[in-house]
């Protein structure tokens, strides 16, 4: 039996995961200081135990709003740009445009929490507008990130209030992370690496631009 093989990641990409891992490491203490704030108040285990149920459930929603936002981006930051709505997905709960009209379908695609399709403008002497559709996403994160870190202070004695903007704050500043910072994963390149590369090749360039195409089309 051979060994497969997998190419060595290059250093940016290096430099990205160890991004990605200080990341992790700042949400696990954020998660302990929460959690041991959330013991002082408590005056009983059952107390305790509602506050970490009140806990998972903030951090639910704050992962939900920056996935909903996040495609958002990519769908005005397209629009802006030129391209034309598809289908907006988040979970499994998807709408779509057919013969016009905007209807509800329920699809799952394993390794995605949501996505935007668009169908993109009409090649230019080989070109589309690519970065501003790519990076919608991380934009939009990232606005969020300052708005809800904004609402911290003013909502420090709402215990429900402040967690919730502190988890949108580490959650979207690690969505933004993930989606921005240019990472191949098993040769798939997230948003960023879109960004910074699809200009440097035009074969690379039609390919993201027939593929947005024949998703369209299908």
């Amino acid at each position: 039996m051979t060994k497969k093989s997998f190419p060595s990641p290059n250093k940016k990409e290096e430099a990205g995961i160890a991004v990605l891992v200080l990341y992790g490491a700042v949400l696990g203490v954020m998660a302990a200081k929460i959690l041991f704030a959330a013991a002082d108040r408590s005056s009983s285990f059952g107390e305790y135990l509602a506050a970490l149920a009140g806990l998972a459930v903030l951090t639910a929603a704050a992962l939900y709003l920056q996935i909903i936002l996040h495609e958002g981006g990519h769908l005005v930051c397209g629009l802006l740009s030129g391209y034309r709505f598809v289908s907006f997905r988040i979970g499994s709960w998807m709408v779509q445009r057919e013969n016009g009209r905007l209807r509800f379908h329920r699809y799952t695609l394993a390794g995605t929490a949501g996505q935007c399709l668009l169908a993109p403008p009409e090649l230019t002497e080989g070109k589309i507008p690519y970065k501003l559709y790519n990076l919608g996403g991380v934009l939009a994160n990232l606005l969020a990130v300052a708005l809800a870190g904004a609402l911290i202070a003013p909502c420090r004695n709402v215990w429900g209030a402040r967690v919730l903007f502190e988890m949108l704050c580490v959650v979207g500043l690690g969505t933004a992370l993930t989606n921005g910072i240019p990472l191949r994963v098993q040769g798939v390149a997230n948003d960023g690496a879109n960004a910074r590369d699809l200009g440097k090749d035009p074969a690379a360039l039609r390919a993201f631009w027939v593929q947005l195409s024949m998703n369209a089309r299908q």
